[in-house]
């Protein structure tokens, strides 16, 4: 099987006159012990134990993301008492009336602890103060630990870039407080806090040196989609989008036929299935494009995996389309006008050779319009009054090879 989709991926690649396809593997150990960030420039740029925190807070961007470590054992409870009745907390009835909290999979800013939230200055945990430009903590929880032991746990505040915090055991013994500076951790998503070890971890790499993280997370499935459940797979940046070109053969796929998503899941877990004769299968007809920091699109590829017992993933990748470098069309048809008013239409001229398809997206990644014609020296036409002002995205096909060039609509 991985020899067809090394046979498939190379046609591919021939096809699109592309660079030279890297074959990646990255080991995340026995027992998935680490989490592995990859770069699809530099290869893998950092590993770090997967099990070392309990959680994680969000550094960069306006969110105040907290995050819990639910791959790890990790659990989340609201309790219903306010911040002032923290020595008033009785667990009982905890397990059937309390509220678990999980992070959301699909997004980095939505985690356990503000992903409930009610309003735009409420953060789950508590409430942002626009005259301080503060967070006051106002409310409280309690937090199962990996090794089985409780804590009851309060978010005392976010202020000067400071979060603090304070935890002890559900009778009140053993009170600590914790801080995560955001300033010790400039340039990263997250810095991460490890209850049972108590102290802060620094365990990523710089936001921009990665694309996707090689993890174990907690997704959600059954018929409503509400079942929590363990997964391991990849899930990607903040900077980074992604989509999946399912039930198409992977010398047939293509970036522009699958809108880019944000979801960070979107390459997620279930490219694989547990088969009890074969092991770990790929699935068939199934690649992704991932739209990286650099700017290009790149397509992925997995051949293998190996499950519990290694960690390890192979798989293949390639230059999909670099869209700020028109030398990906060996002889770039000309656009003209470009930039071009609503009221005019937008020629293109192979010249010579023959052009096979032109598709326009917009910057979302939806197509909006498009045209086949394999007449040798026929320009095809983009009528922009049917396109609102903005920048598109030209996919072009033909004898040249293929590529992409940018089109400004103006009023």
């Amino acid at each position: 099987m991985k020899h067809l989709y090394l046979f498939a991926f190379s046609a591919l690649c021939i096809g699109q006159a592309a660079a030279q396809a890297v074959s990646g593997t990255v080991t995340t150990g026995p027992g998935y012990a680490d989490e592995v960030w990859y770069s699809f420039e530099n290869g893998a740029v950092h590993a770090a134990p997967a099990e070392n925190w309990d959680l994680a807070f969000q550094i960069s961007g306006f969110a105040s993301s907290v995050r819990i470590n639910g791959a790890a054992g990790t659990e989340l409870f609201a309790a219903p008492y306010a911040i002032d009745e923290w020595n008033d907390l009785d667990t009982a009835g905890m397990a059937a009336l309390w509220p678990q909290r999980h992070n959301d999979p699909a997004n980095w800013e939505a985690g356990a602890f503000n992903r409930y939230t009610t309003s735009d200055f409420d953060l789950g945990w508590g409430i942002y103060n626009m005259i301080t430009h503060q967070v006051a903590g106002d409310s409280t929880y309690v937090i199962k630990l990996a090794d089985g032991s409780f804590k009851k746990f309060r978010i005392d505040a976010l202020a000067g870039g400071v979060y603090s915090f304070t935890y002890a055991d559900l009778d009140g013994s053993n009170e600590m407080q914790g801080q995560v500076n955001k300033a010790d951790y400039s340039g990263k998503n997250f810095g991460y806090y490890s209850l049972q070890s108590h102290e802060a971890v620094d365990r990523e790499p710089l936001s921009t040196e990665w694309d996707l993280v090689f993890t174990r997370w907690i997704d959600f499935i059954g018929p409503d989609g509400d079942v929590p459940y363990g997964v391991t797979g990849v899930l990607h940046n903040f900077n980074v989008r992604s989509s999946r070109a399912a039930d198409t053969p992977i010398a047939e796929a293509d970036p522009w036929s699958f809108p880019m998503q944000d979801a960070i899941n979107t390459i997620g877990w279930d490219w694989k299935s547990f088969d009890f004769a074969q092991g770990f299968v790929i699935e068939e007809d199934l690649s992704f494009f991932v739209e990286a920091q650099n700017g290009n699109i790149y397509h992925l590829v997995f051949t293998a995996f190996e499950g519990s017992s290694t960690g390890v993933y192979e798989f293949i990748h390639d230059i999909a389309s670099a869209l700020s470098a028109a030398e990906t069309v060996r002889t770039a048809p000309l656009l003209y006008p470009n930039p071009a008013a609503g009221a005019q239409t937008v020629r293109i001229d192979a010249g010579s050779g023959a052009l096979g398809a032109v598709r326009v997206f917009d910057l979302s990644g939806k197509q909006v319009f498009a045209q086949r014609t394999a007449e040798t020296g026929q320009a095809a036409v983009i009528p922009a009054g049917r396109l609102s002002p903005g920048t598109y995205l030209v996919h072009l096909e033909g004898d040249f090879g293929t590529g992409v060039q940018k089109l400004i609509i103006t009023n």
